[in-house]
């Protein structure tokens, strides 16, 4: 619970230094949601302030122009205790939002978001309140300096409380919303999947005994061209039944890859090393269907068949906090060609597929590490997907 605490500082720090890229693009969904937040904000405090004050001045005995002026009134004491309470709440919730902002805390566990907000509401209303208290004095009314703080206490936790109410049921709507939106464009992609592969198995048994023939064909002495086919059809067979599901195990999507690697060692021979580091505990984990198949071709397109490149492909897999990070490494240049086409169609399709089925905290990156390529796919803990 006092972590939050501890931290603000630091936060606070960081949040007026020059943001890293990383941080510029956390905040490049909700630009276009600051004409919103402005016109709430200072409509909402600014119509708080006003409402409050025309009951404190005109609800009961009115004070007099020279009374106003004097601030010689409980009438003016609460209106000028007001002004002060919406001028430094709205300066303390637009502290809030930026913190929320930065720290991502709409992507958390609701229990952690809870203890955060309960430490920044009271923090906030303290030094908020404290602030108030400190500018103002009214020697003309009589009332304790600690009867002040605590009506200007209760006034701000009352109304940044119910901002933050507000603000978190706002977002959390919008978060409802798109989710539905995502799972209605999962579903109709799924549909759209199921009709492509639909397509392709109208008769599945004529392109496999097809492939047999073609094997059947092939002299006995051609293993190499015997085994080629034989793997094609474990290729083609793997995409047409694990190729309509919207995920699958680590596991499985790792025997559809090797068979791919087989088939290619066939034509590189000793030209193609794969190294695998696997960590068994990850193997039950969910991935979508042809995921690594597409990065590992990727790979071999991009790198591999440049003549000054090493033939070894890397393929690793971990948990870090209980989140799946895939890694596979190839030699390469994402200078070889255009950001585009560095990029490739495959891994932007990988990127929206892990975004639709995991939610937004699922990633697939391209780096340059060295002489190498590194695509990198994190997938987050089950209780941190999408709803």
């Amino acid at each position: 619970m006092w972590l939050p605490i501890q931290n603000t500082w630091l936060t606070l720090f960081r949040m007026v230094l020059p943001l890293s890229d990383d941080h510029a693009n956390q905040f490049a969904p909700v630009r276009s949601s600051n004409g919103r937040y402005w016109l709430f904000q200072i409509a909402g405090w600014g119509g708080v302030m006003l409402l409050t004050m025309m009951i404190v001045l005109f609800v009961g005995q009115r004070p007099t122009l020279e009374q106003i002026l004097t601030n010689s009134t409980q009438a003016t004491k609460d209106a000028t205790l007001t002004i002060l309470a919406c001028l430094t709440g709205f300066a303390a919730s637009h502290i809030l939002r930026q913190v929320i902002r930065y720290q991502r805390w709409l992507a958390w566990p609701v229990r952690r978001v809870v203890w955060h907000m309960l430490a920044w509401w009271l923090g906030l209303s303290g030094v908020a309140t404290a602030l108030a208290v400190r500018f103002y004095a009214s020697p003309a009314v009589g009332e304790s300096p600690a009867s002040t703080f605590t009506a200007c206490a209760m006034m701000n936790l009352s109304l940044l409380g119910a901002w933050i109410a507000i603000y978190f049921l706002v977002h959390y709507y919008d978060s409802f919303h798109q989710a539905n939106l995502d799972r209605a464009r999962l579903r109709a992609a799924s549909i759209e999947n199921e009709l492509l592969v639909l397509q392709a198995q109208m008769n599945p048994h004529f392109l496999f005994n097809s492939l047999n023939t073609v094997r059947a064909l092939l002299p006995a002495t051609a293993t190499t061209a015997r085994n080629a086919v034989t793997l094609l059809a474990d290729i083609l067979r793997a995409t047409l039944v694990d190729g309509g599901k919207t995920v699958i195990p680590l596991s499985r999507e790792l025997e559809i890859t090797r068979s791919y690697l087989a088939m290619e060692k066939l034509r590189f021979e000793d030209d193609l090393q794969v190294i695998e580091h696997i960590d068994p505990t990850t193997l039950i984990r969910d991935v979508p269907p042809l995921m690594i198949l597409t990065l590992v071709e990727n790979a071999i397109k991009h790198g591999l068949l440049h003549p000054d490149s090493t033939g070894v492909l890397e393929i690793h897999s971990a948990l870090v906090d209980q989140s799946l990070r895939i890694t596979i490494r190839s030699p390469g240049l994402l200078g070889r060609s255009t950001p585009q086409e560095s990029l490739g169609l495959g891994v932007q399709n990988t990127s929206e597929r892990l975004r639709l089925i995991f939610g937004p905290l699922a990633t697939v990156a391209l780096s340059q590490q060295s002489e190498f390529v590194e695509a990198e796919i994190l997938i987050p803990k089950p209780a941190e997907a999408a709803p």
